[in-house]
């Protein structure tokens, strides 16, 4: 309810600012800016327009992919044209007030100049249309192999894991994204596959046969998930038992020795799991044969900044997701504040932190500066 609340809250404040900026201080006749103002306020109220109508109107799939990718769109671009106008305007002020600090005055240095403004409005307009333009290439793109490398003295051979998160799989997804992304993956040939969470956004029903292409997934140590926030939304138990259907291994506060005796995967629910609270306690137990040492732990969290909480027990490496590394600039400073760690490699006390900017994307089908990714995890002998 605070989420809905809150999302109407900011459409409705918004798409007010946007139209007064477009509108407010021009010759546009009522006409045109009424229509400016319905395209500007429904573009911001997609999101909750297009739940609507998931859940309410009985369009098939394939027509609520066409509305979806259109809406989300539409919303996507009022998001970059609004960010952008804040921008023009600060610095359109900035450069005013630092050039009458110098006793320089033009008419051009005035943001109420109607004439200067419609131009700058106009600029803004274009260079938001080609931003959006640019962030759905970035998006729908099938994501680039990113490969990062770890080391520890614990191993005795080099492990590869495939890491991808935040696929958010949908009924307006491709399937054929899914399996350019399958393929892409098992080309890769790594030992082991992880998915740390947010690999789904709708019900099982929906997205069944989309979901079975992930079967195809393949690895000599097979594939490990971890949930997310948005399989709590999308129905938990349900997910479960499609997740073991598909022959996916679930990580819910307990791990698995791999085949090999050198590597642990363990996996914590999601913090917001009722179901399922995060425990390592239950996790880390297990050790390798003996004689052999502890083995090097890996530990999936959606959440990265569940890392700051491992003084405990050790673990060697933690893979995390759910920022999307900002998705669409400069929302990227917003996702940094919610959650520390944005997206990359860090190490937070005495454990390596990995945090994918996701392979997918949720809502928009856009990405601005923030890439989605297929992560290569190499971790290699240390001497």
């Amino acid at each position: 309810m605070y989420f809905i609340v809150a999302t109407l809250i900011i459409a409705v404040a918004c798409s007010l600012i946007t139209v007064r900026v477009l509108v407010s201080y021009n010759d546009f006749g009522l006409l045109a800016k009424l229509l400016v103002g319905f395209i500007v306020t429904v573009s911001w109220f997609m999101p909750p327009i297009l739940h609507f109508i998931r859940r309410n109107l009985p369009v098939s799939a394939e027509t609520y992919s066409l509305i979806s990718a259109a809406g989300y769109t539409l919303f996507g671009f009022a998001f970059i044209l609004f960010m952008m106008l804040m921008l023009r305007d600060l610095l359109w002020f900035a450069s005013g007030q630092l050039a009458r600090l110098y006793g320089y005055q033009a008419a051009w240095l005035d943001p109420k100049n109607a004439f200067y403004l419609g131009w700058s409005n106009l600029a803004v307009i274009v260079l938001s249309l080609l931003l959006a333009g640019y962030a759905v290439f970035s998006a729908i793109r099938i994501p680039e192999v990113k490969t990062v490398e770890f080391a520890s003295p614990k191993l005795n051979k080099e492990i590869s894991l495939v890491h991808l998160s935040d696929l958010h799989i949908n009924r307006s997804t491709s399937a054929d994204r899914i399996r350019a992304i399958v393929d892409k993956v098992n080309a890769l040939k790594p030992d082991v596959i992880v998915i740390t969470g947010d690999l789904v956004d709708d019900n099982p029903a929906a997205i069944r046969d989309k979901m079975q292409i992930l079967a195809d997934l393949k690895s000599p140590e097979g594939v490990y998930v971890s949930i997310g926030n948005h399989e709590l939304y999308a129905g938990l138990l349900n997910w479960l038992k499609e997740f073991k259907r598909l022959g996916f291994k679930v990580l819910l506060n307990n791990g698995e020795l791999l085949k090999n005796k050198r590597v642990f995967i363990a996996g914590v629910a999601d913090a917001g799991s009722f179901a399922f609270k995060p425990e390592l306690s239950l996790n880390l137990s297990p050790s390798a044969p003996a004689g052999q040492g502890r083995p090097y732990r890996i530990l999936l969290s959606h959440y990265p900044q569940y890392a700051d909480y491992l003084d405990e027990v050790e673990v060697d490496l933690q893979l995390s997701g759910h920022t999307h590394g900002g998705q669409i600039f400069p929302f990227h400073f917003l996702a940094w504040r919610a959650n520390k760690y944005l997206a990359g490699a860090y190490r937070v006390k005495n454990t390596d932190l990995y945090v994918s900017r996701g392979t997918g994307y949720w809502g928009p089908p856009m990405r601005l500066f923030a890439p989605a990714e297929i992560a290569l995890i190499k971790i290699k002998p240390q001497e």
